[in-house]
């Protein structure tokens, strides 16, 4: 599961492939671009700008780390998403909790990552380029078969006063084009919706309208046109519209409540009681209460699993009508720490695989 082990062996602790001295590690690192690494940093005196090389090797690869260490100054690279910072003296207690959930986002953002990166070769981005440069090319043909000044041709093209046709000359193919060059969950959305758009303004196209004053759109229309059609037609292949996909009803699914009847302690101020929830999500939760709650109160919730670490601040945000025995209150969690979002959420997945 850990494919290297960076720095002094700990017990209990094994890995594909063991590398003592930091900075071979890090070159390994680079190079073979492992799952899944553990850095031991407990037992190396490294000066600020040392732990600088460190961090930025791992934010370049994006590559799921474990960090190990006795320093408190390193527990601020905690707020990264894939990072985990273990103090040596709680790797009992936390380890393989840490090595849990960097197990699910490797399995899951990073693979769609590097499989969204390397469907971005060179034609891409020359085919992006000229879909965004594309404004400034029918800008130039214009003065270029009308023999006008620069001046007067954008004269011309600033007269346009329909906001519609203002989006259609300047912004519709640039967007495309940056949507192609993006590599994110919705770039081919964007890219899909955009060439849709503008085959609809193709099959619209007024002829003889302003600016063009001419039987058909521009040249450099029709061109891209045709390219972003076989783009479109490569990415609605299975293989490559996957990711995309996947990523989507990720990002749908991030504040999904999940049911659930779990028993949990409830501090109101001074007051401690117990409570129930009775779904959950990665933004908030449904709480079952006895206590009459206000809206805008703050609270905090204790979970029983060591796995989470408490207390858990969260907002009364609303009261909902109750049948059963209790009251239900709606509540925003306010995480304190970047820590306790990130065990939450292994929390919900394992509830929900569950």
């Amino acid at each position: 599961m850990i494919e290297l082990y960076i720095g002094s062996p700990i017990e209990g602790i094994s890995a594909g492939n063991l590398e003592p001295d930091i900075y071979r590690g890090l070159a390994r690192l680079e190079k073979e671009r492992p799952k899944l690494v553990v850095i031991n940093l407990s037992e190396i005196n490294l000066i600020s700008e040392e732990v600088d090389r460190v961090i930025k090797v791992l934010m370049l690869h994006k590559t799921p780390s474990i960090l190990i260490c006795d320093d408190e100054i390193l527990e601020q690279y905690d707020k990264i998403e894939h990072i985990e910072v273990v103090r040596r003296a709680l790797i009992d207690e936390l380890f393989e909790d840490s090595v849990g959930r960097l197990v699910k986002l490797n399995g899951l953002d990073k693979q769609i990552t590097k499989i969204s990166t390397q469907k971005r070769g060179l034609a891409f981005y020359l085919l992006s380029g000229l879909l965004i440069m594309e404004p400034l090319l029918k800008t130039a043909y214009l003065k270029f078969i009308t023999g006008f000044s620069f001046e007067t041709v954008f004269g011309i093209i600033l007269s346009i006063e329909s906001p519609i046709k203002i989006f259609e000359y300047w912004m519709l193919f640039p967007l495309a084009g940056f949507a192609l060059a993006k590599t994110a969950w919705w770039s081919i959305f964007v890219f899909v919706g955009t060439h849709l758009y503008s085959l609809y303004a193709h099959i619209a196209y007024d002829q003889f309208s302003w600016p063009y004053v001419q039987e058909t759109p521009h040249i450099s229309s029709n061109l891209l046109l045709v390219l972003n059609s076989a783009i479109v037609l490569y990415f609605l292949t299975p293989e490559h519209r996957r990711p995309f996909i996947k990523k989507a009803k990720q990002l749908f699914r991030a504040n999904e409540r999940i049911k659930i009847d779990k028993k949990i302690e409830v501090r109101v101020g001074e007051h401690q009681c117990s409570g129930c929830l009775v779904d959950i999500s990665q933004g908030g939760a449904l709480l079952r209460i006895e206590k009459e709650l206000k809206l805008g109160e703050s609270i905090e919730l204790e979970f029983k699993e060591e796995e989470l670490k408490g207390p858990f601040k969260a907002i009364v945000v609303r009261g909902i009508d109750s049948d059963g025995d209790g009251k239900l209150y709606g509540l925003k969690f306010e995480f304190s720490r970047r820590s306790q979002r990130k065990s939450l959420n292994w929390y919900i997945q394992e509830v929900e695989s569950a």
